[in-house]
């Protein structure tokens, strides 16, 4: 929201933390104290199947590519490419390049954005697909031909074999995939992040039906005809009280569907979300965070920044102006 809302020193000196605190094999940690070192996790080293692997997730570095993207592009100063590009973009690019299975064609494991279990998750797939396609473009930017050519080679990759994520017979998006033995397991709860990971960054075209009959799924999974927020995932237990019901609410996951139903233009259905939220969050924290869900109507001539909802569609082609 920050890059949205026009700052500028502030995210310089989010990613010159990031850069300072990248592993030099080019990836980051799970998480870091406030100056730079790496603080505590519950990820392992050595993992359940065996695995001896860097207790992350990569999503998180994929999605600082992604963020630095979109604000170059935002203000395409040159001096940003020479600060970040070789300092940052490039090792975290080269990494996420090299760190792709070479059966499936997909990144390897690693936690997934619910920091549960260490797979190939749908959400993560899709970030670091959209990320090396975005570090394509700054390459050309920084007239980096080869690297352009090599990192968007590696994105074609990896959305050619997206297409073991998709549940035919469920027409949903599996949660996640695991490879033990050389036979494939799928997780097939229904988790909003794996349809949403690939409608938002693109892993699939927003037309497509694999797009289309995920979300069908997930209104009929949870009730979407009466009610108006869904969970992280079927049957998440965090927080919650009885099995009666699938999960508690998530804001983030639903004005995820939210953002959805605008770019197919339901835009009652995402009223109904924006009601939601003014019965269960404190007007006063509504206010503060400028918390809104509406089209593109809803913000002319309104400068605030809303941290779920794109104010401006981008194309098929270029995704770097779509917000998370």
């Amino acid at each position: 929201p920050l890059i949205r809302l026009g700052f500028y020193e502030e995210p310089c000196n989010f990613f010159r933390f990031c850069k300072k605190a990248m592993h030099p094999n080019g990836y980051l940690m799970h998480k870091y104290l406030a100056d730079g070192s790496v603080g505590s996790s519950w990820h392992p080293y050595l993992h359940k199947d065996g695995a001896i692997a860097p207790p992350i997730q990569e999503d998180e570095t994929a999605l600082v590519v992604y963020m630095f993207a979109q604000f170059y592009f935002e203000n395409k100063k040159q001096d940003l490419l020479e600060e970040f590009y070789d300092s940052m973009i490039k090792p975290m690019a080269n990494w996420m390049t090299s760190y792709i299975n070479d059966d499936l064609k997909l990144p390897k494991p690693s936690y997934d954005l619910w920091e549960q279990y260490f797979v190939i998750n749908t959400f993560t797939v899709s970030a670091v697909d959209s990320s090396l396609l975005l570090a394509s473009s700054l390459a050309e930017s920084a007239h980096d031909e080869k690297m352009a050519v090599i990192w968007r080679s590696a994105a074609e990759e990896i959305k050619k074999a997206a297409n073991v994520l998709y549940d035919k017979e469920n027409k949903m998006f599996y949660r996640s995939i695991k490879q033990v033995n050389n036979n494939l397991t799928y997780d097939k709860t229904i988790d909003v992040s794996s349809f949403y990971g690939s409608f938002m960054f693109g892993l699939f075209s927003a037309d497509s039906n694999e797009i289309a009959s995920s979300f069908e799924t997930i209104k009929r999974t949870f009730n979407q005809e009466t009610n108006i927020g869904v969970p992280r995932f079927l049957n998440d237990n965090y927080y919650r009280t009885s099995g009666s019901y699938a999960g508690n609410y998530w804001f983030v996951s639903s004005l995820w569907l939210a953002q959805y139903y605008l770019e197919k233009t339901e835009d009652e259905q995402a009223e109904l979300i924006q009601n939601l939220i003014v019965k269960r969050i404190p007007a006063v924290e509504i206010e503060s965070h400028k918390i809104l869900c509406g089209n593109s109507a809803s913000f002319q001539g309104d400068e605030r920044d809303v941290m779920f909802i794109s104010l401006v569609d981008s194309s098929e082609e270029n995704k770097a102006l779509r917000l998370v």
